[in-house]
């Protein structure tokens, strides 16, 4: 029997050889899935680099190969070699340039992040356009760096210990909660962002960062303080961006504080968005109170949506209303990307501005003459003045390209009917989007309703964004020197939409703020556009951040300027660069592009609200996968050992994973549903892949590809069958 099936195995493992084999003649590395694969424009001029991984540590040249189809231009003349080539925020030596194939040298450093990485290429002007820009080109995602240093380990002491035992605790990036004193281990090196709990009574430490080393355990030490009680009606979540960019567009390691360009969007978490898929065709939003539809269904005109919402019943609840624009806003998500541009149809690889996890989104419908990003959700916020020719107009969010605009709501020319949107019915907690200011006598402004203290003046000169980042991070005002730049979802939080320039004369925003006058593209007073911290992430790179308006959102309309979107419309600058070089705006509607934006500044006051918690525990079998070092974690947190609990998780849905092991195949990841109160217990189950007759053919270095080194260790395999 034993023979018979070493035979079985033999087999197998030839035929999965040869199929390999035909694979990888025919089509090179076989991506083990395509999702997420990113899908560049056909103006691209960065088609491909070689190698496209290295190790930290690692010396190499790497070959950077242009689109022959372009020709000059737009890619500069063979004789002009690029200033700089880089890897994220690491540049390269010894460049050489060889018609449409450039080269450099890199040393990764062995403290380098890993991760995926984008390209960049800047040539200098041509020698005759002495006053032209430099030409910088870039390729998102198109190198990985692996990192071979020894992980390193964190410990956080939480003070005083009243405040621990009160129950607060602390966890590191997205992993689960940890207890004072807690260690996690197998952390990899370089800087990493420690969060802490909201806890009722208690002020709440700033988030942090915290450099890991190679094999070095470090220990923070996080104060907490005595607060009186505080319930937010209004607590604003946060926008879910994880990574930071540089303004050039490039994804790069978060800095540290008093660092340039300390205070990005990602170096600070507030309310993390926190879902209940309640089974019934409703979303329950944990942070908000909200309770929203699941499924927007078909588009309807902006009367429709108001008179439907009377009729609907859904879930058994009646009470359901359009929401407001804060309301929807709510739902935004910037680790989504904007696919303004996008000229094909397939949309598999996309991110939406929504957590399509938990509401149905669709993009726009090409066979019906739309957009793929005619994806606009009505509001029940209609604009005080008017856009565009004197149209009435309502606020939307569209979430296929990331923004906030003031929508016509009429017919035009031979429509027989007005703009169409979709919407998101909701209820529940009448009181968000409500303010609640404090005047604190000292240049500062409270909102009590979300917890956030405001400058009550703006930078009054306009910056660009990363000036903007630092202007705020290196602000002193009030006895505070925590002072940051809000993201785009608490700087929305205080736009007034009942005030507009036309209607009060004055910017929208209460007035108990300064707010510093200018002339727009018209020549007429108005008010400015307000960066926030938050990356507006494109098809191509970061290298736009959303602003807000606060007074009339510009744009150029068959040369002539006017309001086209709104007071308190949300969309993107450039991070840097010259005004000068867009006279007639940007896009289909001209957007005005100002980039020299102004700064008001922003920190946490008493944040007590409490999040709804539950606990897992994942038993792992067989016994021998336990001893062989087998283990499992809840979303991007710390691996966990069978059969312990993890506590303190939100409410909703989680995915679990398992580790993988040249030995042991391991199980899916399972998306488990966590109760308040309540622990969940699951089980995984390894399966032994050195068992004889078992056949085991695909990503076998589970690296996310089948190529030739999954051929050598399939035939190292069939080395070692027993005889």
């Amino acid at each position: 029997m034993k023979k018979k099936s070493n035979l079985k195995t033999l087999f197998c493992r030839l035929f999965v050889l040869f199929i390999i084999m035909l694979f990888i003649v025919g089509a090179g590395e076989i991506p083990n899935n395509n999702k997420g694969r990113q899908v560049e424009p056909l103006s691209d001029i960065i088609t491909s680099v070689s190698p496209d991984s290295a190790n930290t540590g690692d010396n190499f040249t790497l070959t950077i190969n242009l689109d022959e189809s372009l020709g000059t231009p737009p890619i500069p003349p063979s004789n002009i070699v690029p200033d700089s080539v880089a890897i994220g925020d690491i540049e390269g030596t010894n460049i050489q340039r060889n018609n449409f194939v450039v080269t450099a040298t890199f040393n990764i450093p062995e403290t380098a992040s890993a991760g995926k990485k984008t390209i960049f290429i800047e040539f200098p002007a041509p020698p005759d356009q002495q006053n032209a820009q430099p030409m910088v080109f870039s390729k998102m995602d198109a190198f990985e760096i692996i990192s071979t240093a020894e992980p390193g380990s964190l410990v956080v002491n939480i003070k005083p210990d009243l405040a621990a035992k009160d129950g607060a605790q602390w966890k590191l990036d997205n992993g689960s909660w940890q207890n004072s004193g807690a260690t996690v281990s197998d952390l990899s090196v370089g800087t990493h962002t420690i969060t802490f709990s909201g806890l009722s009574g208690w002020n709440v430490p700033l988030s942090q960062d915290v450099t890991i080393s190679s094999g070095v355990t470090e220990i923070v030490d996080a104060t907490y303080t005595e607060a009186s009680e505080q319930t937010l009606t209004y607590p604003v979540v946060d926008t879910n961006q994880t990574q930071c960019f540089n303004t050039s567009g490039g994804n790069v390691s978060c800095t540290s504080s008093g660092s340039f360009n300390y205070g990005q969007d990602a170096q600070h978490t507030a309310f993390s968005p926190n879902y209940t898929d309640n089974g019934d065709g409703t979303i329950t939003d944990n942070i908000t109170g909200l309770m929203w539809q699941k499924n927007a269904g078909e588009k309807m005109t902006f009367e429709e949506a108001v008179s439907n919402a009377s009729s609907l019943n859904l879930a058994g609840y009646t009470d359901w209303r359009l929401p407001s624009i804060k309301e929807l806003y709510s739902l935004i998500l910037f680790s989504g990307k904007d696919i303004s541009g996008y000229e094909s149809t397939d949309t598999s690889s996309f991110t939406p501005f929504i957590n399509s996890n938990y509401f149905d989104f669709e993009y726009g419908d090409t066979s019906a003459g739309e957009r793929l990003i005619d994806s606009q959700f009505a509001s029940s916020t209609e604009y005080v003045s008017t856009t565009m020719d004197g149209d009435h107009t309502v606020f939307g969010v569209n979430f296929a390209d990331g923004r906030i605009k003031g929508y016509g709501t009429q017919p035009i020319g031979n429509q027989t009917q007005g703009k169409t949107f979709f919407v998101l019915y909701v209820r529940g907690n009448s009181d968000y989007g409500k303010n609640n200011f404090s005047d604190n006598g000292d240049s500062t402004i409270t909102d009590n309703a979300t917890g956030l203290m405001w400058t009550q003046t703006d930078s009054q000169n306009g910056l660009n964004w990363g000036d903007a980042i630092d202007y705020c991070d290196n602000l002193q005002i009030a006895g505070f020197n925590d002072w940051r730049l809000p993201n785009a979802k608490e700087l929305q939080s205080i736009v007034d939409y009942t005030r507009s320039p036309d209607t009060t004369s004055s910017a929208a925003i209460d007035p108990m703020f300064d707010v510093t006058s200018i002339k727009n593209e018209e020549d007429a007073t108005d008010y400015p556009y307000y960066w926030s911290s938050t990356t507006h992430i494109n098809m191509q790179s970061g290298g736009n951040s959303a602003y807000l308006s606060f007074g009339r959102a510009m744009g150029n309309m068959n040369g002539n300027w006017m309001d086209v979107h709104g007071a308190g419309s949300q969309r993107s600058d450039p991070k840097t660069g010259n005004p000068a070089d867009y006279p007639t705006g940007h896009g289909p509607q001209g957007d005005a592009n100002r980039i020299y934006n102004y700064a008001r500044c922003v920190r946490d006051a008493v944040v007590t609200t409490e999040i709804k918690t539950g606990s897992l525990i994942v038993n792992i079998l067989p016994q021998e996968a336990i001893d062989d070092g087998m283990q499992w974690k809840v979303d991007n947190g710390s691996w966990q050992d069978s059969a312990e609990t993890v506590s303190n998780l939100s409410v909703g849905k989680h995915t679990v994973s398992f580790k993988t092991d040249e030995n042991w195949t391991s199980p899916k990841d399972q998306e488990v549903t966590i109760t308040d109160g309540e622990t969940l217990t699951i089980t995984g189950t390894f399966t032994d892949k050195t068992t004889p007759g078992t056949c085991n053919p695909g990503d076998l270095d589970a690296n996310g590809k089948i190529n030739l080194k999954d051929v050598i260790i399939l035939l190292q395999k069939f080395v070692d069958i027993e005889k």
